[in-house]
């Protein structure tokens, strides 16, 4: 018998009928999509939660009218969100789009039975769906922090406030007098829907528009207001409505919209590639090659008369907004200390080599000491007391600055206008969600830094203080490059034959040949965000070539390959030039709280706090996809275990002396790696900076910052040698 010949297949009742269903309520799947997205954010995702948390809790910066407007922002989003579920599941379940039927899957007992009552209930549970999303988030949140701390009173009564919301409109909804849709042939076409379902549809296709337009003009002067959580879940809003208008065109049509949207961004991503890395002005200055920075640091703290200086190098790891926040907190807290008893710490911090969050946060410290006043003080400190009685404040104004909520403006740029230049066939800077992370950067620093380092050329921070006659801490922000997967350092000093295989930014920024002493000509917060480029979030970055940048963690996580050669460069100057009157010391910051201060990880240390529970996660062994999952997941596990072969290498340079470990310890609430804190996490933070857990794993950042400060007294001391 041929195939002409052969019976057709006979499919099952209850699989047809099944199918047959499936075939009517599909129209729904976007809603569906973006409620399970939804739920993972909030439920699962560690930055998610941390949103959930920052809403209950008093965050630092914040005043009480903004607190207001962020959550009554929420709520608005929440229930736009809700109600464009509804109308949309429930509008396209009126229509009776062409070839909805499956060949040989018609009515049947199962589709009878199912039927009607899916298609009154599923736009009813999709509705409700956001409330409880986030009733349940809410409620999650609350268990997050340890037995020893109070969750805020308000996480649990927002839990019951979207819970009775939940419900309200569930009653709202099987109340509404018009007749839920029977059968599908009552309409065939928008105009037939009646006036005030088309308005409803109007009005939340002209909020999404609305928001687009608001979020592609200025994403941070509006998501700053609304905040992350209100960002979000507007967008989710949109998603909904902007997707089922997709699925109406695709259903109507016959043609394959969303099918036919990704083959465009994939055509269109061959010319639309808008994640410039952004320029500044060129400044007249000479960059100095290592040796040359060496001689300058040793003619200014040579001026004290000690018979010894220590040359601090400090190594700090990254981990987005918590690595910027603890590394400002502990050079700030070494920096204040060292002021209020006329000691000169910045004086002596020779450089910092950073990754990821912590070169922003050790971009912050540098800003700091450059703001206006800082320069002018620094002048006189170590001899005068009026200034040691009198500093201004160090730890402070960062700590504000890196409290703000940053998460919202770049998530407001990726899901607004980042998402329409993906079908522009033309590259737009201005949509660059990059940027907007930088700018916001920038306006923080502004605000309570009180200078415009940020936004200033990289290089004037060094220009400043050669002029008024300081010193300024070197900065290596380690970065990776795309194509090569090699180190690329943005500096202040030439990053040549002493890092080897290194790219310096300068090369690529202002089209200098390799070695060359001229500046990187790009803006502090765009050398800071080359190292802090970690996908997706915040894009690659595009050089002038056509090569890209992204996360320096990529090759190292903890900025102590390059802190190694820096040691190792100032070392051989020391030999080679006989020099008996400078000892290197290494300050390793690490904000895992997992890891161990002689190198390496200690997962059993604390196991049942919060803070472990993200990378106890990491560790756990699971088969699910494992052949599709097992390359990414090795991918981000070797580069965890080059940074600890890295810091122990660093150690073992040093001979396993002369280091100095700060490190964050399990504390009883998580610290996310996102780009925003939560009130309670700040102040963490702020906390394990004067309390020792030298019992718990062998952190004690209170000692290590007395022994620094005692290391520059005795220092200071004419006619003394540190050991």
């Amino acid at each position: 018998m041929n195939l002409e010949q052969q019976p057709p297949v006979k499919i099952p009742g209850t699989w047809r009928g099944l199918l047959a269903t499936w075939d009517e309520l599909k129209v729904c799947r976007f809603a569906l999509i973006v409620a399970i997205v939804g739920a993972f954010i909030f439920w699962q995702e560690d930055q998610g939660v941390e949103v959930l948390r920052a809403l209950g809790e008093e965050t630092t910066g914040l005043t009480v009218p903004l607190i207001a407007l962020r959550f009554a922002a929420a709520l608005a989003g929440a229930l736009t969100w809700a109600l464009a579920s509804w109308y949309s599941a429930r509008v396209l379940l009126y229509f009776d789009f062409p070839d909805l039927h499956r060949a040989g899957a018609g009515p049947g007992m199962i589709r009878d039975r199912m039927r009607p009552f899916l298609v009154i209930w599923l736009p009813r549970v999709l509705g409700i769906a956001p409330f409880l999303i986030l009733a349940i988030g809410f409620a999650r949140a609350a268990k997050t922090y340890d037995s020893g701390a109070v969750p805020p009173k308000y996480l649990m009564g927002y839990a019951g406030l979207c819970a009775i919301i939940a419900v309200a409109l569930l009653i709202f909804f099987i109340r509404r007098c018009e007749t839920e849709p029977a059968d599908r042939g009552r309409r065939s076409a928008i105009m037939e829907l009646e006036l005030e379902t088309r308005v409803a549809l109007a009005v939340m296709l002209g909020i999404s528009l609305a928001l687009l337009v608001l979020f592609t003009w200025n994403p941070i002067f509006i998501g700053i207001r609304i905040g992350t959580a209100g960002v979000l879940l507007f967008a989710a809003a949109s998603w909904v409505v902007f997707g089922s208008i997709a699925i109406y065109v695709a259903s109507w049509f016959r043609f394959p919209v969303i099918g036919a949207a990704l083959v465009w961004i994939a055509i269109a991503s061959l010319w639309n590639d808008n994640h410039i890395v952004r320029t500044a002005p060129r400044l007249e200055i000479q960059r100095p090659r290592l040796e040359h920075a060496f001689h300058n640091w040793h003619k200014l703290v040579a001026k004290d008369g000690a018979q010894s200086h220590p040359l601090f190098i400090v190594a700090t790891e990254g981990g987005g907004i918590r690595a910027a926040y603890w590394t400002a907190t502990v050079l700030g807290t070494l920096e204040e200390k060292s002021r209020a008893e006329g000691l000169d710490f910045a004086g002596h911090l020779f450089a910092i080599s950073g990754v990821s969050g912590g070169s922003v946060g050790a971009a912050a410290f540098n800003a700091e000491l450059c703001a206006d006043g800082q320069n002018t003080w620094r002048q006189g400190r170590r001899v005068s007391e009026a200034n040691a009685a009198n500093p201004p404040p160090v730890s402070a104004p960062m700590q504000s600055m890196l409290g703000t909520d940053f998460l919202a403006p770049i998530v407001a740029a990726l899901l607004y206008p980042d998402f329409l230049q993906r079908y522009l066939p033309v590259a737009i800077p201005a949509l660059d969600r990059g940027q907007w992370l930088e700018k916001s950067w920038e306006r923080a620093g502004k605000e309570y830094l009180q200078d415009d380092c940020f936004a200033a050329n990289f290089d004037t921070m060094w220009k400043k203080a050669d002029a008024a006659g300081v010193w300024m801490p070197a900065l290596f922000l380690n970065g990776t490059t795309v194509e090569g997967g090699r180190r690329i350092i943005a500096s202040n000093i030439v990053v040549d034959g002493h890092f080897p295989d290194a790219i310096d930014v300068a090369t690529m920024t202002a089209n200098r040949l390799p070695d060359t002493p001229g500046g990187c000509e790009i803006p502090l917060s765009t050398a800071a965000h080359g190292s802090a480029r970690f996908t997706y979030v915040s894009p690659a970055g595009r050089f002038p070539d056509g090569s890209h940048i992204v996360d320096g963690g990529y090759f190292e996580n903890s900025g102590s390959t390059t802190a190694t050669e820096i040691l190792r460069g100032i070392e051989r100057i020391i030999e080679q030039e006989k020099i008996t009157d400078v000892v290197p010391y290494i300050i390793t910051i690490s904000n895992d709280p997992a890891s161990s201060p002689h190198g390496g990880h200690q997962m059993d240390v604390a196991a049942g706090h919060p803070s472990m529970m993200m990378e106890m996660r990491k560790q756990q062994p699971s088969s699910f996809l494992e052949d599709f999952i097992a390359p990414l997941k090795t991918l981000f596990a070797t580069r965890d275990a080059h940074n600890s072969y890295a810091q122990i290498a660093m150690q073992e340079a040093q001979h396993f002396e002369h280091i100095y470990y700060f490190g964050l310890s399990p504390s009883q609430v998580p610290l996310p790696l996102g780009w925003m804190l939560s009130g309670t996490a700040t102040r963490e933070m702020d906390r394990q900076m004067e309390v020792s857990y030298e019992k718990v794993d062998g952190k004690n950042n209170p000692a290590r910052v007395q022994e620094i400060l005692a290391l520059l007294k005795a220092a200071s001391a004419p006619g003394t040698a540190a050991k």
